[in-house]
């Protein structure tokens, strides 16, 4: 099977969506499959068995949209089985629709990663709807298939009217080495990490000012915030954490590799108090690494309660006062106990290679018909 991913960027490395679809693909490619990925910026990651990767230069106008005409003119080379779209709201969704129409593709397949929650869809919500109309709600309307990766981006895709087949297929996670890590720091101070994207939308205000509560009460906690700082966003953290007068908060800064890693492992509680997730990429890294984790119910980890792995708690200052108040007064050894619940899980249940055979399964389903597997949803005739 021959595919193509149209990705927008692929040199974020704090963002979820970026690193999936660079996982999915790598991970389809070893499957057996020809994986290629197109992208715009940066230089392109290094071929594996199965996959290439390709980047494109953005073009005059259409920075915004990240439009480039020379991928625009690649893709219509290609001759594929599947054309699989990561790109809402940019021209690589143009891009792909128009594959699947001039049959250089057999099967369109979007991911909306989370754009159509009702969080996402009011974010720069003018720019929205001048764009629905205009390309965004073709790509979706034409694709063949759509992928949510949790029940309530399921929901989300219902909700705008779509009726397509859904693979419901979570995010996959890389499991590191225990044995190499360092370790939850038990310390004194203790540590409470923030680890994503400082954006509105992950919380981080209602987090800061939970802390102003909290900070006096846990004197052998500090609050520990690493991410890099989106420029345009609304937020500075720095004006926050003044603002505030907080204390023990310690910036890091952006981390990747095996330094986001070790943030994980050194830290005894991670915490997500997102507004919208369509995953939450970061919990299931914190999980992996033993961490226990924090995290709203605008994400899609009710797993957490489920497995005694950490807290998921309704969005706001006072859930989360109340949630960190207890788990921050717990031993460490408690804690310790949940985190490694939660390595259990992920290692059971999001493994890549594992995900990306059940993303076969679908396009195979949704190309040749048949029975449909147990995590494709499909509407109702009735």
């Amino acid at each position: 099977m021959r595919i193509l991913h149209c990705l927008g960027s692929a040199i974020d490395e704090a963002s979820g969506p970026t690193q999936s679809v660079l996982e999915l693909a790598r991970a389809q490619g070893a499957a057996g499959a020809e994986a290629l990925l197109f992208s715009q910026l940066g230089q392109p990651l290094p071929a594996s068995p199965g996959f290439a990767h390709r980047t494109f230069p953005t073009t005059g106008w259409g920075k915004r949209l990240l439009h480039s005409q020379a991928m625009a003119a690649a893709v219509r080379t290609l001759s594929v089985d599947v054309v699989h779209n990561h790109a809402m709201w940019m021209a690589q969704g143009i891009y792909a629709r128009r594959a699947r129409a001039e049959r250089r593709a057999r099967l369109l397949v979007t991911s909306p990663r989370g754009s159509l929650s009702q969080w996402a869809m009011n974010h720069h919500r003018w720019r929205k709807r001048l764009f629905w109309p205009l390309f965004q709600h073709a790509v979706l309307a034409q694709s063949d298939l759509l992928h949510a990766t949790a029940e309530h981006e399921l929901d989300d895709i219902r909700r705008h009217g779509l009726r397509q087949p859904v693979a419901l297929i979570p995010n996959g996670v890389d499991l590191p080495d225990l044995a190499a890590l360092p370790g939850n720091a038990t310390g004194n101070p203790r540590s409470l990490l923030f680890l994503a994207r400082i954006h509105p939308v992950k919380g981080l205000g209602n987090l800061l000012d939970a802390w102003v509560e909290l900070e006096p009460r846990h004197r052998d906690w500090r609050l520990a915030i690493a991410g890099p700082e989106e420029g345009g966003a609304g937020f500075s953290l720095a004006a926050e954490i003044a603002q505030r007068g907080l204390k023990r908060v310690d910036v890091l800064g952006p981390l990747y590799g095996d330094a986001k890693t070790a943030a994980y492992a050194g830290a005894e509680l991670y915490v997500l108090p997102s507004f919208s997730e369509n995953f939450g990429l970061t919990v299931a890294e914190a999980l992996s690494c033993g961490t226990p984790v924090i995290t709203t119910r605008a994400t899609p980890w009710r797993t957490l309660e489920v497995e005694r792995a950490g807290w998921w708690i309704d969005v706001g200052v006072r859930p989360l006062v109340e949630c960190l108040d207890a788990a921050l007064a717990l031993a460490p050894a408690d804690l310790a106990a949940r985190g490694a619940r939660g390595r259990d899980w992920v290692e059971r249940h999001l493994g890549w290679q594992s995900l990306a055979e059940k993303m076969l399964a679908a396009y195979r389903f949704a190309l040749d018909g048949g029975s449909a597997p147990d995590f494709i949803d499909r509407v109702s005739a009735t």
